[in-house]
């Protein structure tokens, strides 16, 4: 399975879990990944760099939009970003306005249109996608780690913020979930994702592991650090959100999806609406089946699975047939 990955890789270190997870996996192809929000020309320098230490720098990378398209509200970088992986990363704490858009957002038309992925993977704010939506590029098939979709208290979330990724750019979401897409996207919401988590041993095991494991586990350090001393978290630790985007793709049994029409409101919040935007919702997962999944993967014991197709979700026979080789050599990093 061909996949793209839109990523704010760089803050939580979710990210890089979860592209290192698509590195590994025998059943999904990494053909490139773009970065949006906040600093993304120091968030493609971090992707470039994890890419290096995997082996894979010939995966291409594109800078994307760091300011949303929701007005006055600007893209943020925590200030850790970069750390771990890169010397004296230093970090442009906010964004505001989109220079080049048109290019940028071109440069990712035309590697998408190169790369043909049979899906695309969006596990950072959507302001990529919504950005090629109003250039009339036609979006593959998607996979969301974002929203929320229950009004239940979840400790340490602040309540003005229902769920960061759609928090940080809903005019984006709303524009995306209107747009005439080839699927109903898959969505995996914070409501599951909040379950998820690495336990304790698990940096030690990554830490013990080849160059990629390291380095996870040094960026996992650096988050933890990140949550208790910049973001004032009691209780830091490392939760599973986006690498569960990429493990319901490879192991359909573990995750549950059922339809729902939400609309989204200015802050990202959801509520049902029957005459809205069809998606197709996670339901919950087993946090210690999704640890086997992901930490096998990091650890590099890759194996192919007993279970058929990776996903339900069938990419079209023209995608299929189309040859990694040429794709990497269309297109090149911007």
């Amino acid at each position: 399975m061909r996949i793209w990955i839109d990523t704010d890789l760089g803050s939580d270190v979710d990210d890089a879990l979860a592209l290192a997870y698509a590195l590994r996996h025998p059943e999904l192809e990494l053909v490139g990944v773009s970065t949006v929000f906040g600093d993304v020309s120091l968030r493609t320098r971090i992707t470039r760099a994890l890419l290096e230490v995997a082996g894979q720098a010939s995966v291409p990378v594109v800078t994307g939009l760091g300011a949303p398209l929701t007005p006055d509200r600007p893209g943020r970088m925590f200030g850790h970003e970069g750390l771990g992986l890169l010397p004296e990363p230093r970090p442009v704490l906010e964004s505001r306005s989109n220079p080049g858009a048109g290019e940028r957002i071109a440069a990712i038309a035309d590697a998408l249109d190169a790369t043909r992925p049979d899906l695309l993977v969006a596990i950072g704010p959507l302001t990529n996608l919504a950005a090629l939506v109003l250039a009339d590029h036609a979006l593959p098939p998607l996979v969301v780690m974002g929203g929320r979709f229950t009004a239940e208290p979840l400790p340490g979330m602040l309540p003005e913020i229902p769920e960061w990724n759609w928090w940080c750019d809903p005019v984006a979401v709303q524009t995306v979930l209107a747009a005439p897409l080839a699927a109903p996207p898959r969505v995996v919401p914070l409501d599951v994702t909040w379950s998820t988590r690495l336990e304790a041993g698990d940096l030690e095991r990554l830490a013990g592991g080849d160059a990629l494991a390291r380095t996870l586990a040094r960026l996992g350090d650096e988050w933890l650090v990140a949550q208790r001393d910049r973001l004032g978290a009691r209780e830091p630790c490392i939760r599973l959100h986006d690498p569960l985007a990429l493990v319901c793709l490879t192991h359909p049994d573990l995750v549950a999806f059922s339809d729902t029409r939400i609309r989204v409101g200015d802050a990202g919040d959801t509520r049902p609406d029957p005459t809205a935007a069809l998606v197709r919702v996670a339901g919950p997962v087993d946090n210690a089946a999704l640890r086997t999944c992901l930490l096998d993967m990091w650890l590099g014991r890759a194996r192919r699975q007993g279970t058929g197709s990776p996903s339900s979700i069938q990419p079209p026979a023209a995608r299929r047939n189309a040859k990694a080789g040429s794709a990497k050599t269309a297109v090149r990093a911007k």
